[in-house]
């Protein structure tokens, strides 16, 4: 009975606003600056993650995610307060934040993931784990579905953007093209 009637009472809803032209947002839910953080550092290797902290890993608040989701604080021998894992530490928020998990990005976290990956790909170390972690050497179409399967494994290979990988010259171009669209980060 009270299931029949909070169904009827939800679909009213959803059919008034529908129908009164008020629009419907649906968020797609994207990674937090931890997810971030370890997705990058995973494809562009250890020497990668000072880069990655810096811009994304100590700005929770443009990427969302609290930094200590488990309340890993706890008190050492001393009596002193410590965090199991320094890097979940927020900057001036304490070891815990009540950030939301799913926030909507600005235009400073779009144009900190830019920095990012020209970072990571213009960094020669870093940029040449990227190749070897992937098992990759020549510019060529088998190798580009390779990267975009990296940064993309669930989905089919965009034609328009191999076909316009493809004229490139050098794989820096090819990589940052897929590092810096932020749809790889949608959950």
């Amino acid at each position: 009975m009270y299931m029949r009637f909070g169904f009827l009472l939800l679909t009213l809803t959803f059919s008034v606003k529908l129908f009164s032209g008020e629009a419907i947002k649906i968020r797609q839910p994207k990674m937090d600056h931890e997810g971030v953080y370890y997705f990058l550092t995973n494809l562009f290797g250890p020497q990668s993650k000072s880069v990655v902290k810096k811009n994304i890993l100590l700005r929770p608040s443009l990427w969302g995610g609290p930094c200590d989701p488990y309340g890993q604080v706890y008190k050492n021998q001393d009596g002193k307060i410590q965090i199991a894992d320094e890097e979940r530490q927020c900057p001036d928020e304490g070891p815990s934040s009540k950030l939301d998990y799913y926030i909507e990005r600005d235009v400073l976290a779009i144009v900190l993931l830019e920095k990012t990956c020209a970072e990571l790909v213009n960094t020669k170390d870093i940029f040449k784990y990227f190749l070897k972690n992937l098992n990759i050497t020549e510019l060529n179409e088998a190798n580009m579905k390779v990267v975009f399967g990296a940064f993309f494994p669930s989905k089919p290979i965009n034609q328009k953007w191999l076909n316009e990988a493809k004229l490139e010259k050098n794989w820096n171009n090819v990589i940052l093209s897929l590092c810096r669209t932020p749809t790889w980060q949608l959950l």
